[in-house]
């Protein structure tokens, strides 16, 4: 409820002020989408309502992410502010799950979460499951990369400070594909970004990572032995996949309904696990057509991101940010259902606030590029050759 209400706030200023950012009007199609749906097509039972309240906050917190974007200039204080608090919510995490290691009962998982045997030894910061944290960090190395490229000195202390020490939840987390898709991330940032044409630049950030892993090794050895590895997953991508083909492909069981509605027909399903791919979940929960709506701006972001990419406006980093960090999320979106839960309003907070510095990028180039006026042609002094 404390984010629910503080994207609400935000909201509200946005469209007060009339700064509600880029692509809102897709989610305002999404919105209506759950609208309708609710009351015409879905039951309208309280899970549902529950998931819809849950889907809209997360609309919401995109136009949220875009308007406070509007607050953030390229080299002005801002920057540092924004990096401050970034390094200051990874330094929290960072105590927190120090203790935890150490034996501090701070934030202890709940009882069904702790039944489950491999997440033993796994710390979880302040969140309810250790892979709610290493998505969050993954989310906000997102806006952090961005920042290393500042022109404002403390800023970009405090982006790589802040990168440098979430390592340790990451790794302590256990989260598999939370780890390796920020590795990834980064690494493809440092062979993308603008202005690293030195080869030994190009391979220090590479060799740092490959170093991280090398480092953790024991421990992702590890989760491999003691977790699932693929055979479960499967299953219940067979079953989701099944569900898709019996059912209408544009009404979907309602949001928040998948193991109540496909229990019934998995055992496995029925204790309590959806389907371990947040595209697939989103897919059964709200159909073809809601779930379009729900990731339309994402898609519509990476094509701007793409042509972006090569900006020379500062903010055009944010570009490379997003296009950088693709593959690494689409990988954790694939493999688990948490995409979709309490990580998703984040999501869209952190896309949306891409998209707003990703337009003003466009803008200056579409600025740069304009061919000169007639007036402008004109005021030019004549070649005296």
């Amino acid at each position: 409820m404390t984010y629910t209400v503080a994207i609400c706030l935000v909201v509200l200023v946005a469209i007060f002020l009339r700064r509600q950012g880029t692509l809102w009007m897709t989610f305002g199609a999404f919105g209506l989408f759950l609208l309708v749906w609710i009351f015409l097509v879905w039951d309208g039972n309280a899970e549902q309502w529950s998931g819809v309240v849950h889907l809209g906050i997360a609309a919401l917190a995109w136009v949220a992410g875009s308007y406070i974007s509007t607050l953030v200039k390229t080299g002005d204080k801002s920057e540092r502010v924004l990096a401050g608090w970034l390094l200051l919510i990874v330094f929290v995490q960072v105590v927190i799950s120090v203790a935890q290691i150490v034996g501090i009962p701070l934030f202890p998982l709940g009882a069904s979460v702790a039944a489950d045997t491999g997440l033993i030894g796994r710390v979880n910061g302040s969140f309810g499951h250790p892979t709610t944290l290493g998505k969050i960090l993954l989310l906000l190395s997102v806006l952090l990369l961005p920042l290393t490229k500042s022109t404002d000195r403390k800023a970009r202390r405090f982006a790589w400070w802040a990168i440098c020490l979430s390592a340790i939840p990451f790794i302590f987390s256990g989260g598999r594909a939370n780890f390796f898709g920020a590795i990834m991330m980064i690494v493809i940032w440092a062979m993308t970004s603008e202005g690293v044409q030195h080869i030994g630049r190009r391979v220090m950030i590479p060799l740092a990572a490959i170093g991280v892993v090398a480092a953790s090794a024991g421990v992702w050895l590890g989760r491999f032995e003691t977790g699932e590895i693929g055979g479960y997953r499967a299953h219940f991508s067979a079953v989701a996949t099944h569900q898709i083909e019996i059912r209408p492909w544009w009404i979907g069981t309602g949001p928040s309904t998948y193991v109540t509605a496909v229990g019934p027909f998995d055992a496995l399903t029925a204790t309590g696990w959806p389907v371990h791919n947040s595209v697939l979940l989103a897919i059964v929960e709200l159909g073809f057509i809601g779930a379009t709506l729900l990731f339309l701006p994402i898609l519509i972001l990476i094509a701007r991101a793409w042509r972006a990419r090569r900006s020379p406006s500062a903010n055009g980093r944010y570009a490379r940010a997003v296009l950088a960090s693709f593959p690494g999320i689409s990988i954790v979106a694939l493999t688990g259902w948490g995409m979709m839960s309490d990580t998703l309003p984040l999501w869209l907070f952190v896309l949306g606030f891409c998209a707003e510095q990703i337009r003003r990028s466009l803008s200056n180039v579409d600025t740069l590029a304009a061919p000169a006026t007639s007036a402008t042609v004109k005021s030019q002094p004549a070649n005296p050759h």
